[in-house]
């Protein structure tokens, strides 16, 4: 509960005095978490070397705390050198299948901060870290080791595109200006329909990269079509380097997907997006 405190207390406050004392408050309870969790030597966790509620208590406030901390106030957490206890911790963590397949990532963490908890200021030399989590959903690739054997991730995503497309489409057409708002959407406005229609294509050429390949026959033939088809409007390539990159980071785990699923998905969205526009 102290560390909570302090940790709310940092990210939310002012600079100045204000900010040295919360920091110090902050690095103090750490030091305290990182002490207690060097009390067993049987193991990582809490309480020893199996997981406990005391550890599932704690691990969504130490989630937040790894995303937030760097990113608002400069202040790195994991493998920062300063925690090792903590560290072991996590990397524990992350060996249970449970937790790692609830947790969320530090982009969806970073962004839904402020709308919970209030304004968070952002530290002046924190930039590396901040560009660290924007950049990270619209730049990761897909590597050979991503299809050299089946992949629930994968199908997970494509699956949550095939329940959700319409809504999708109609979000990323609100989030990119098409139309004023998510309800003003009419499949029988010739502008919603073009931009409608040719959205629908790319989410299906998603579905295919992420059932084949970003190499598949199949998937070059679908780009070559939807880049034909956004020729038709003069700002048809560049509107789709906007879309996907919207969608990359809209995504939010695990709310829609599974983390390792979320990343599938961003690296479908970002091949799309440079096979169309190279951009």
């Amino acid at each position: 509960r102290s560390l909570a405190g302090s940790w709310l207390s940092l990210v939310r406050g002012p600079g100045g005095f204000a900010r040295q004392m919360s920091k110090k408050a902050f690095l103090e309870d750490m030091n305290t978490v990182n002490t207690v969790l060097g009390k067993y030597s049987s193991g990582p966790f809490f309480l020893g070397d199996k997981v406990s509620l005391v550890d599932c208590r704690f691990a969504p406030f130490m989630e937040r705390i790894v995303a937030s901390v760097p990113y608002f106030q400069a202040i790195p957490i994991y493998k920062s050198g300063s925690w090792p206890n903590i560290d072991a911790w996590i990397d524990a963590m992350e060996t249970i299948p449970q937790y790692k397949n609830s947790k969320s990532d530090a982009f969806t963490h970073v962004r839904a901060l402020p709308p919970q908890i209030g304004n968070c200021p952002i530290s002046e030399d924190a930039k590396a870290f901040v560009d660290a989590v924007e950049q990270l959903p619209i730049t990761i690739r897909f590597s050979p080791d991503d299809f050299r054997s089946a992949d629930d991730y994968r199908t997970e995503a494509a699956s949550c595109i095939v329940r959700n497309h319409h809504v999708v489409t109609v979000d990323t057409m609100y989030g990119t200006g098409i139309i004023p708002s998510r309800q003003e959407y009419s499949e029988n406005d010739k502008v919603h329909s073009f931009y409608y229609t040719m959205y629908q294509s790319i989410l299906q050429c998603m579905i295919l990269v992420l059932q084949h390949g970003p190499d598949h026959d199949r998937v070059q033939t679908m780009l070559d079509e939807i880049r034909s088809q956004a020729q038709r409007q003069p700002e048809g390539l560049e509107w789709i380097r906007k879309a996907l990159i919207y969608q990359a980071r809209r995504v939010c785990t695990p709310r829609d997907m599974r983390i390792d699923a979320a990343r599938q998905f961003q690296k479908a969205c970002n091949h799309v997006r440079l096979a169309l526009t190279s951009q």
